[in-house]
């Protein structure tokens, strides 16, 4: 049986800078939510764009926009023979599937670096950890933790600044939501 070893305690200011950390990650997950669309507009949908939408009390709906009418949208949708016509004060959502905004990418990207650099980084700190390359490869769990955690910290950094900066120059495509009414 190995005798009992003290856990060994966090270095100062690690969880001073871990709360920095989170607050700054949940800063840029809480303007994710609300996702608004360049020159929120009717020229922002044109004629054959994918868009979804949302109807009180009813699931998104995918469909092909096919022209406007005064507020009134011309859609083509499977299931439906025609067109139909939605008019947009009947909507509770509304997204185009369209090139997004460098604004949008740094946006999505971040987030999604974020999440990755979490993983990454955990994973990272407990390998490094278990090779000796940061302390003691038999050391107790609390210190497996805080090397864990701290290296958690550094993956949320670099993944976020990563993903932010590939965002920001290579956007890409997605679903866009547009505010309502657009006229």
């Amino acid at each position: 049986m190995e005798p009992d070893r003290p856990i060994a305690r966090p270095q100062p200011g690690s969880a001073r800078r871990l709360v920095v950390v989170l607050l700054l990650v949940s800063a840029m997950g809480s303007g994710a939510a609300s996702v608004r669309a360049q020159g929120a507009d009717a020229s922002r949908i044109v004629t054959g764009d994918s868009i979804r939408l949302k109807l009180p009390g009813a699931f998104w709906l995918d469909a092909h926009f096919e022209s406007w009418s005064a507020d009134v949208m011309i859609l083509a949708t499977a299931g439906i023979s025609g067109d139909w016509p939605v008019s947009i004060f009947d909507l509770d959502g509304l997204q185009v599937y369209t090139q997004r905004s460098p604004r949008d990418g740094l946006r999505h990207w971040s987030l999604i670096g974020a999440v990755t650099g979490i993983f990454a980084g955990a994973a990272t700190g407990l390998v490094l950890h278990a090779t000796g390359a940061v302390g003691e490869p038999g050391a107790p769990p609390g210190q497996i933790i805080s090397t864990a955690l701290a290296w958690t910290g550094i993956g949320i950094v670099v993944g976020t600044i990563g993903g932010a900066a590939y965002g920001a120059s290579r956007p890409g495509v997605g679903w866009v939501q547009v505010q309502l009414p657009i006229f």
